[in-house]
């Protein structure tokens, strides 16, 4: 004798079946969180990777991810050749990149990038200019 789901889930479930669902319910809520489950992702993340030209390891290089106002979002420290991941606003934003490095001179820049959902920034061989 078998039983579809929809009336599995209606009236003829028991009392103590309803109890149970419900406190799994609350604790996978409690885990992972509901608004995982019912809202769309709360961030968004880049990768960016690239190579700073000239630089060679153990030189270490800093990474920063800013607005389109100039406001900070991200930084990370990396080597001269990278790939890094960052999370960023939900949404779709423009930003801008700039790498300098430890005992050079000059920073790059570089231009506007629309970033949102999961994104990759090749960012190729970069310069370091004054």
């Amino acid at each position: 004798m078998s039983r579809s789901i929809s009336s599995a889930l209606g009236g003829e479930m028991s009392m103590s079946l309803r109890v149970a669902v419900g406190i799994l319910t609350a604790c996978c809520c409690g885990t992972v969180g509901c608004t995982a489950l019912f809202h769309p992702a709360s961030e968004s993340v880049v990768i960016l990777r690239g190579r700073v030209a000239d630089v060679r390891p153990p030189s270490m290089c800093n990474l920063h991810l800013y607005k389109e106002n100039g406001e900070l979002a991200r930084q990370a420290t990396v080597a001269s050749e990278f790939k890094t991941s960052l999370t960023i606003a939900p949404g779709e934003h423009k930003y801008y990149i700039e790498v300098s490095c430890a005992d050079h001179s000059g920073k790059y820049r570089s231009e506007l990038h629309t970033l949102g959902g999961i994104r990759t920034v090749d960012l190729g061989t970069v310069e370091l200019k004054e």
